[in-house]
């Protein structure tokens, strides 16, 4: 199925220009701290820690990749759908009304890449749009834009790290914005807003991963239930701490206006609720790992507004051949041998409103602002320290490897790939078949010497090739991977 559409003549903006109905708030100290982002300056380990590094060893570890890795939006607000959605939404629900099971999914082409739509909608979203090589999109029906006036949310984009890696920020943007005309008029009007964003850095750590001695260095900002606090702490118990966690869970409109549980005032248990929250912890929360460990979590992804993990990116790389971030660790300097640790740290919607007045939710605002974010991230929610002084833990000195890690934004990279290569993946697809081929092969001859019988193999496998072009099913199946 093709469904077409001349683009528009409106440009989007440029990320350091665009303008939004909404007002752009005023910086707070909250992560500024009396720097202006275009003079940002880092923290030096004698500042930080409060030690002179004079006689420090240069550590050999280097950071190769650092930015933004997942990322989840939603535009909207009192926005009209788009002619284009006006004019297709009911051929898309014949679409979604014709469709059996088990066959593929009907294309729907959005500008230059084919959507798979799915024949099914989610929640308030109606339709759904996946391609591989951008991501997905949800969105509501046009009957029903009205109801995502409030939460500005009409639109809601899920776009893939291969993608993300694959287009320079300004690029981003004006993607973000194309893709979303073919549903809403004049999207560039109106702000991104974040739902979720990760952010990252790779840097190498010599022959091997983190130790579980490392582990035990760590300082962050989490809650857990089978780790100590800091002695100089308030302590819960388990009861306190299910009371304190089901009233931060709890929207603020179903609890009332004047007391809590227990008769507890509403202040108090906030006044509680930011000590519990703010306690440093020592460790981390889960471990992963067979024989060596691999990975290290840091809060809770289920329920956590903000968390973040450390692990051993090599081994995620070998195993699934994820080509594109190999080539940009050998732009930055990879020596193709040293294992490589990735820091991330993940952000839902809730945590950035907590931040500079909510400055951060909005898409933009947040990429030119990557570095401030990431120094709150590497100096006050997470730290790995030499070892830790019982008497104040926030003087004891932070350890080389994680200066690095807090150092990481400072400097640009090169972090974009301009032309994916899918030669890894097409050359294992291709050793499988011949494989499967030889087999065939081996099992059709009459005997040892059946040449004939190969010959005509390769004759029907070039015939079989040909009219799979001729005939479109291998256009077809490049539109269902995303690629055509």
């Amino acid at each position: 199925m093709t469904i077409q559409k001349e683009r528009s003549g409106a440009g989007t903006p440029d990320l350091s220009n665009i303008h939004h109905k909404e007002p752009t708030p005023v910086i707070s100290p909250t992560l500024a701290g009396g720097t202006h982002q275009h003079n940002h300056q880092v923290l030096t380990h004698h500042q930080l820690v409060g030690v002179s590094p004079k006689g420090k060893v240069e550590d050999p570890r280097r950071v190769l990749v650092s930015g933004v890795d997942t990322l989840e939006m939603t535009i909207g607000g009192f926005v009209s759908p788009s002619q284009y959605y006006v004019d297709n939404y009911k051929l898309f629900e014949e679409l979604k009304l014709s469709y059996q099971k088990p066959d593929k999914y009907f294309t729907v082409q959005l500008g230059n890449r084919w959507f798979q739509l799915y024949p099914e909608g989610k929640g308030s979203y109606c339709f759904q749009f996946r391609c591989d090589e951008f991501g997905f999109i949800k969105v509501f029906h046009p009957s029903s834009f009205a109801s995502g006036v409030n939460g500005k949310q009409q639109i809601h984009l899920k776009l893939y790290s291969e993608f993300i890696h694959s287009v320079s920020e300004e690029q981003l943007i004006k993607e973000i914005y194309s893709i979303c005309s073919y549903f809403i008029q004049d999207p560039e009007q109106y702000s991104i807003q974040i739902s979720r964003v990760d952010l990252h850095c790779d840097i190498t750590n010599g022959s091997s991963f983190l130790t579980e001695e490392d582990v035990r260095h760590c300082v962050s900002r989490t809650r857990f239930r089978d780790k100590w606090f800091d002695h100089y702490g308030v302590e819960f118990t388990e009861d306190e701490l299910n009371i304190i966690e089901s009233y931060s869970n709890d929207p603020s409109y179903n609890r009332g206006s004047g007391k809590l549980m227990n008769n507890v005032p509403v202040d108090l248990m906030k006044k509680m609720s930011e000590v519990c929250l703010n306690q440093l912890s020592v460790g981390a929360d889960r471990l992963i790992g067979g024989r060596n460990l691999q990975t290290i979590y840091f809060g809770n992804p289920k329920y956590s507004n903000l968390w973040g993990k450390i692990y051993d990116k090599t081994v995620q790389v070998k195993k699934e051949k994820q080509e594109q971030i190999q080539e940009l660790w050998n732009k930055n300097g990879y020596n193709g041998i040293d294992t490589i640790c990735r820091v991330e740290f993940s952000m839902k919607r809730n945590f950035l409103k907590e931040l500079d007045e909510r400055l951060y939710v909005n898409l933009i605002d947040f990429l030119n602002n990557k570095s401030k974010i990431w120094e709150y991230l590497t100096h006050k929610f997470l730290r790995m320290v030499v070892e830790k002084k019982e008497n104040n833990i926030q003087l004891s000195e932070v350890s080389t490897f994680w200066i690095k890690i807090q150092n990481a934004f400072d400097k640009p990279m090169d972090t974009v790939i301009r032309q994916k290569q899918r030669l890894g993946k097409a050359n294992q697809l291709f050793l499988q078949g011949l494989g499967c081929l030889k087999q065939s092969v081996s099992i059709g001859m009459i005997d040892n010497e059946d040449i004939s019988h190969l010959r005509s193999f390769i004759q029907s496998i070039q015939k079989g090739l040909s009219l799979s072009y001729h005939n479109g099913e291998i256009f077809e199946r490049r539109k269902l991977l995303g690629v055509a």
